[in-house]
This record gives C-alpha cells, sequence and structure tokens, in this order.
C-alpha cells in the first residue's frame, strides 16, 4: 500500500491518496520460483551423483567382463576355469541388463508409456517364485528367510505379476543387501473388498535402519539413503522410485517403517480385480524349453546383436538368415513367388534406409500374414499403439533375454504355421 498527499490548486490539504495492490499471485510466483531453483539444485546435485553411481555401476561388471573374457582367449586354461570365466561374464553382464532395465524403466514410466498388463494370477504363487529366487541370496549373507502367508485363501486376480515381480524383488533385495546379520521377513495379508482383492506384503528387516531425514527422499529418482551408501552398497538409486511409481500402476502404494539402527518394514499395498476362474497350468507347461524346430526366422538390421540373436535362435531348432537392409528382407521374403517363406520376421527399429514401421506396412501391404516382431534399443520408439499400428503384432527391447526372445518366436510361429 503507498499513501500520498492530495492538494488543491493552492496547495491545501485536502486528504490523501492511497492505492492497494494485491500482491498474493506476484508473491506466490516469487516463492514458486524459489522452490523450483532449489528444485533444479536438488535434481542437478542428485542426477550428478546417479551418474557417479551408475559409472561405478557399469564400470565394475565391465571391468570383470572384459578381464574374464582375456582369460578365456588365452592358451592354457583349464576347462573348470573357462567354465567360472563364463559364469562370472554372465552374471556381471545380467547385472548391467538390471541397470539398463531401471533406467529404461524410470523413461518409459515418465513418458507415460509403461503398461500394466492384466492376466490371471495367484499372488501367493507370485511370492513363492520371488522366494525361491531371493533365499539363495539371503542364505549367502548368512540370515535367516522366512516368507509367511497370513490369510488362508489365494484367489486368482487379475493384474501384471511381472511388475509385482519387479516390486518385491527390489524391496526384499534391499532388505538383504543392508541388512548385515539377523533376518528378513516377508508377510502377505490379503482381504476382500467387494470384487477387488486388497494385498499387502510387508518386508521386514534387522538391518541398519533409515532416519526420517533420509526417508522423506528415498522414493526419489536418483536417490539413496546417503552418499556412503551408494559407495558401500552400490545401486543407482532408482529401484524404490521405480518400484513406488509401478505401486501407484497396481493401485497402490508403498509404505516405509524405519528407525535408524533397528531395521525396517517396507508395505507394498495393491489392489486387483477378482478373476472368475483360477489359472490353469499344466504343471510342466513353466519348465518346458521352448523349441523352434522346422522354423524359419527372418533377422532385419540388428547390426552387432543380429549374430547373438541368430546363434540363440538356431539352437533351439529355427532356420534364420540375416539380412541388413529392408530392401534385401523384400527379397528375401519373396512373397510372390514363396508363399509365406518365414514364420517371423524380426526388425530392426533403426534401419538405415527405411524406417522400422515403414518396413512392416510394406511387408503388410505385399501379404505377408506371419508375425511380425520390432525390436528397440531405445525407450523413446517402444511404443506398443504405433508397432501395433504399422502392422506388428509385438515388441521386444534389446538386449533381449533368451527366455523372452524365444517366447516372442514361440508366439509367433504358433500363431501362424505356415
Amino acid at each position: 500500500m503507498a499513501a500520498s498527499p492530495w492538494r488543491d490548486v493552492r496547495g491545501g490539504l485536502l486528504g490523501y491518496l492511497l492505492v492497494a495492490v494485491d500482491v498474493t499471485e506476484r508473491e506466490a510466483a516469487m516463492r514458486a520460483l524459489d522452490r523450483a531453483r532449489i528444485d533444479l539444485v536438488r535434481t542437478n546435485t542428485l542426477k550428478t551423483s546417479f551418474l557417479s553411481n551408475v559409472s561405478h555401476e557399469i564400470r565394475t561388471p565391465m571391468t570383470s567382463i572384459l578381464g574374464c573374457a582375456d582369460l578365456l582367449l588365452e592358451e592354457g586354461a583349464s576347462e573348470a576355469d573357462r567354465g567360472e570365466f563364463a559364469r562370472t561374464i554372465r552374471r556381471n553382464g545380467e547385472h548391467l541388463l538390471e541397470v539398463l532395465n531401471d533406467i529404461l524403466d524410470i523413461t518409459r514410466i515418465e513418458a507415460g508409456r509403461l503398461r500394466i498388463e492384466r492376466i490371471e494370477v495367484k499372488l501367493g504363487e507370485v511370492l513363492d517364485e520371488v522366494s525361491t529366487l531371493m533365499a539363495a541370496r539371503a542364505k549367502g549373507r548368512g540370515l535367516t528367510f522366512t516368507i509367511r502367508h497370513e490369510s488362508g485363501d489365494d484367489p486368482a486376480v487379475l493384474t501384471d505379476p511381472l511388475r509385482i515381480r519387479q516390486v518385491l524383488v527390489n524391496l526384499i533385495g534391499n532388505a538383504i543387501k543392508f541388512t548385515e546379520r539377523g533376518s528378513v521377513t516377508v508377510d502377505l495379508r490379503t482381504r476382500i473388498e467387494g470384487d477387488n482383492l486388497c494385498a499387502d506384503f510387508v518386508v521386514r528387516d534387522t538391518g541398519i535402519g533409515i532416519s526420517p531425514e533420509q526417508a522423506s527422499s528415498l522414493f526419489v529418482d536418483f536417490a539413496q539413503a546417503t552418499p556412503s551408501t551408494a559407495r558401500r552398497h552400490g545401486g543407482t538409486g532408482l529401484g524404490l522410485a521405480i518400484s513406488q511409481r509401478l505401486a501407484h500402476l497396481l493401485d497402490g502404494s508403498i509404505a516405509l517403517q524405519s528407525e535408524l539402527g533397528s531395521g525396517s518394514a517396507f508395505t507394498f499395498s495393491m489392489r486387483a480385480p477378482l478373476a472368475t476362474a483360477a489359472i490353469v497350468q499344466s504343471p510342466d507347461e513353466s519348465i518346458k524349453p521352448i523349441r523352434l524346430d522346422g522354423r524359419d526366422v527372418l533377422l532385419v538390421g540388428l547390426q552387432e546383436h543380429a549374430a547373438e540373436i541368430a546363434g540363440v535362435l538356431r539352437q533351439s531348432g529355427a532356420t534364420v538368415l540375416t539380412v541388413s537392409t529392408p530392401s534385401e528382407a523384400f527379397a528375401a521374403a519373396d512373397l510372390t513367388s514363396q508363399h509365406e517363406r518365414f514364420n517371423a520376421i524380426l526388425i530392426d527399429m533403426r534401419l538405415p534406409d527405411l524406417a522400422g514401421y515403414d518396413t512392416a506396412r510394406e511387408l503388410r501391404a505385399s501379404g505377408f500374414r506371419g508375425r511380425l516382431i520390432a525390436l528397440t534399443e531405445d525407450a523413446a520408439v517402444d511404443d506398443l499403439d504405433r508397432c501395433t499400428a504399422a502392422g506388428f503384432d509385438d515388441q521386444g527391447v534389446l538386449p533381449v533375454p533368451r527366455a523372452r526372445l524365444l517366447g516372442l518366436c514361440s508366439a509367433a510361429v504358433s500363431a501362424n504355421d505356415c
């Protein structure tokens, strides 16, 4: 508010002129700018720490991979040593893939491109699968690992078992990682509310615990409890942020109860509609190896990935042809003279002289009736809707794990037995 005297032509005081300005919006804008500046500084700090962590997470296994590869090439190594070198390469390669998957997942979530499937599954069975995977890791650290189903019933629900496993593996893995002695316990509690099943997975540990200050930033991208945490235990700082967002997509959330030095309890809550029928699965269905005997698969592009993918497919019995360009693909398919020669065509989305989407459209226009699989290593183009519109039937993100690759091709060839 500003005030000034109001005078007549002779200078006599008539009164005061008061001008009031509402500065609420301006003050709010200034405060918002201050908060944005603070958030920007904090984000830049977190990203710098994240890049440092990722560099460490990549360099460490890469050093082991390259070192073991050199040892494999040396003469005189025993078969036992060669087997150990190969296992070390595989173990470190899987760790690298986990780091890349974390980065791709957070990118997809930010872009709104991560989709939740709805298939029939029993949560107790999902938890048992995860416990089988994590029990060996806990045993290796000398910890007691316990899984408890507190509810007797385990009805089938419609949800995404892959994403549930991803959240549980992260929470249980963190509990094991940050617990030097004692135990890790996972409780599953379920209750039915109307047509939905509400579930709580409670992961408890006797580890280092988390202070309230550290807990406030625990689910933030790139954040870890303290810088020393990253140096001592490793990790990118994305696991809990991804898990919390996946929990939201699963109609739930993750809550934390912890005390520094006295362990932690993470509760992953979710909701899913009840399925109308239980899952029926052959006892041998989940362990039966996938074979592609007598099937023809065409690989288009793929550059450095082509040899590895072709090798995996040939080991499973498929006949594989690899070409570099779309024109070679059209010639190889030879649709006019060899009716549907290939059961499946895997197309690189980075093709040089014709985009992968256009290649799929051209193949469909030429009469190809088999299944088309899009392969990409860029999360930004990992868009199932766009792929479907172009004529693709499915997609995979490079590098494609062996089981996923065989699953893609198995689904493709079984759908169209040429």
